[in-house]
């Protein structure tokens, strides 16, 4: 298993329960490190103007693999 630190474990867990603000549920230095890996996958969402770019993040298929090994643990 890959080896992942407490708060990438716990941020992949948070975005393993579903839909949620993942700025809240995860730092974004968190978030980088789990989109560079291909645990997670980054999505933008509704682009409105003058407002800063936001997106979306789900686990990859490799995210929830290792997700549930981990679990399993």
């Amino acid at each position: 298993m890959e080896s992942l630190t407490d708060e990438e474990l716990a941020c992949l867990r948070r975005l393993g329960h579903g839909p949620t603000d993942a700025q809240q549920a995860c730092s974004q230095g968190v978030l980088d490190r789990l989109v560079i890996t291909g645990l997670v996958e980054q999505q933008p969402l509704l682009v409105l103007p003058v407002q800063p770019q936001r997106y979306g993040y789900q686990l990859t298929p490799a995210g929830r693999a290792l997700l549930a090994a981990a679990e399993e643990t």
